[in-house]
């Protein structure tokens, strides 16, 4: 629906893979059970920690689908149409919106160089073709080489302002998310995007965030997000300490490997990575559950 208004807490959900590394759809469908039992405001499905980038087009399509057949309007659905190339891109979103995806997500074109210009035509060629699903911007400088800037976001919100419903933010800098929020003038919303911010991303005024570590930790991410609404500040920080923590554990280990690593250990069928990515090894997987028991976390 044109207008529909992002914020809380959005869950951006690893993607199930058997060994052979097909898709896991009974494993999907639980995940995504899994994030609405959790309360989360939205489920967020083929973006970064979906592994984006080894999706094909069909299979992009199909786990849109399995998504809007679990969630039954018990939350926002947002599907991530980018890819680098503009046609790919119209094709995901038509699709999404035909089957009712809430919103369209787009990362910017990756690895071949951008300029404003093509970035602009990139969004501007989405918000013409949507009728239903709002559009967010996803802007992540470390992988895909582009740090859309704010005039750009003003610009694409002054032109298709009930096409444009807000920004994902991963740059990891509180300094570009306010000039998003300001860029917004609250005609749109601004969530951030890096695990490490999500805290402080509110206290600067964002509404809300779409996260990797929601994912991994949907009740805590809800508590934080439910805590921070009724300034219970402390309990929202301390929670902010406790995701910290996790990154840096994450990043002892392949990353996307230890995020469905500690969603195994908590009991939910997450599959293997596509290779070149792997999973953890059992040595890797006992080092990482003994980290986070120390945490409370297990």
């Amino acid at each position: 629906m044109l207008g529909a208004r992002l914020i809380g807490v959005n869950s951006a959900i690893t993607t199930p893979f058997k060994q052979n590394e097909e898709l896991d759809e009974e494993a999907l469908r639980g995940e995504i059970r899994y994030q609405i039992r959790a309360g989360i405001n939205g489920v967020v499905v083929n973006s970064t920690p979906g592994e984006i980038s080894s999706l094909t087009i069909e299979e992009r399509k199909r786990i849109c689908g399995i998504a809007v057949e679990e969630v039954k309007d018990r939350a926002a659905i947002i599907t991530d149409v980018g890819t680098p190339r503009t046609t790919w891109s119209i094709e995901l979103a038509k699709h999404a919106e035909k089957v009712g995806t809430n919103f369209v997500m787009a990362l910017t074109p990756w690895l071949l160089p951008q300029t404003d210009e093509t970035i602009y035509n990139y969004y501007a060629s989405l918000a013409r073709e949507l009728t239903e699903a709002p559009l967010i911007l996803y802007n992540l400088p470390k992988y895909a080489g582009y740090n859309i800037p704010p005039e750009l976001f003003r610009r694409l919100l002054s032109e298709y302002p009930d096409k444009i419903a807000g920004i994902k933010d991963t740059s990891g800098s509180i300094e570009k998310l306010r000039t998003y929020i300001s860029a917004a003038q609250g005609k749109a919303s601004v969530v951030v995007g890096d695990d490490k911010l999500l805290y402080p991303a509110l206290n600067a005024g964002a509404n809300g965030c779409i996260s990797a570590m929601a994912a991994c930790f949907p009740n805590l991410a809800v508590n934080m997000y439910e805590a921070f609404l009724v300034k219970d500040f402390k309990t929202a920080e301390s929670i902010q300490k406790k995701f910290d923590a996790v990154k840096d554990i994450f990043h002892r280990f392949p990353y996307l490997g230890a995020q469905k690593g500690v969603q195994e250990l908590q009991g939910r069928k997450s599959g293997f990575p596509r290779a070149p990515l792997r999973a953890l090894t059992p040595v890797e997987k006992e080092e990482l559950k003994a980290a986070l028991t120390q945490l409370g976390l297990l």
